[in-house]
């Protein structure tokens, strides 16, 4: 198994699990703020956010265990965020945040291309077979 393979699923396993750690972080900060005196009551959002953690760090587990689900989800994941991405960038052009999330599109293509290269497919596939 070559480099990119071995070394590259650590790496964009390691992307899932800090995305889903910094959305839970933002879970608990904006809970602290609502569960204060006067704050406001939970919304929908705040659930939704905690489902896409539990789907980041499912995602992260399915990349480092070498599970084709994981691959699978990931690809939705990052197709997902490349349409998301494209749509924040559009409306956002010019500013800082736009400027972010053109290098969040940045990554998210660059993990989509990996995990369509042919080794990394065989691999994720063959695991699978072998386990």
């Amino acid at each position: 198994m070559s480099r990119l393979v071995n070394w590259g699923h650590w790496i964009v396993g390691a992307v899932f699990a800090t995305w889903g750690a910094l959305d839970f972080a933002s879970i608990i900060f904006r809970l602290a703020g609502r569960l204060a005196p006067h704050g406001d009551t939970l919304a929908v959002d705040t659930f939704v956010q905690a489902f896409a953690v539990m789907i980041a760090f499912i995602c992260a587990w399915g990349i480092w265990t070498w599970r084709r689900w994981g691959q699978l989800v990931a690809l939705f994941l990052c197709s997902i965020g490349v349409l998301a991405y494209a749509i924040g960038v559009y409306v956002t052009w010019g500013t800082e945040f736009g400027r972010l999330l053109i290098v969040a599109e940045i990554a998210s293509l660059a993990i989509s291309i990996w995990l369509l290269l042919p080794p990394v497919r065989a691999a994720y596939w063959r695991r699978e077979q072998i386990a």
